[in-house]
């Protein structure tokens, strides 16, 4: 119950320690246990950019959404998290989507527009977003490509809504 409190304040999350009687509580026994907030968000795939040194496939993937009105808004970029089949199939569906002119008016932090192939607004990708609700980030819990959601129902979630996960 309290990490749903944590969540609900924007923290990271909490540690517990389960309830188990006759336990001691010692730092780094099996019964503590990290609760962290997660908050999964679709977004639209708008574009890409080449992928550098050794890596396949794309170096990130630029991200947006449609606000109520039907506006697209960039979001930000993803380029974390993905195994090198994933990078590879991506790839394939990105350049089988027609190309497009920029999307938005302001550019995701870190991608110089000229590096970025864009694309129409047809992949929907689920990535973990951070408790800073401007910030991405997919280190942990790899983004997913989800073929279940049409590109038009990408509308931007109510900041919050994080769930605990353990």
């Amino acid at each position: 119950m309290r990490a749903l409190y944590s969540c609900a304040m924007a923290l990271k999350g909490i540690v517990s320690k389960r309830a188990i009687i006759g336990l001691p509580a010692r730092p780094g026994a099996p019964s503590w246990v990290k609760v962290k907030c997660t908050h999964r968000e679709d977004f639209l795939v708008i574009g890409f950019t080449e992928p550098g040194g050794g890596r396949l496939g794309f170096g990130s993937l630029a991200l947006g959404y449609y606000d109520a009105a039907g506006t697209l808004h960039c979001a930000g970029k993803v380029g974390t998290g993905f195994d090198g089949k994933a990078l590879i199939d991506i790839r394939r569906r990105l350049n089988d989507l027609p190309a497009s002119p920029r999307l938005c008016a302001s550019l995701p932090a870190g991608i110089p527009a000229r590096s970025v192939h864009w694309v129409e607004p047809r992949l929907v990708a689920e990535v973990l977003r951070g408790m800073d609700p401007r910030r991405l980030a997919a280190a942990s819990d790899p983004p997913a490509v989800r073929d279940d959601k049409a590109a038009d129902d990408v509308v931007r979630a109510s900041v919050g809504g994080a769930r605990p996960s353990t």
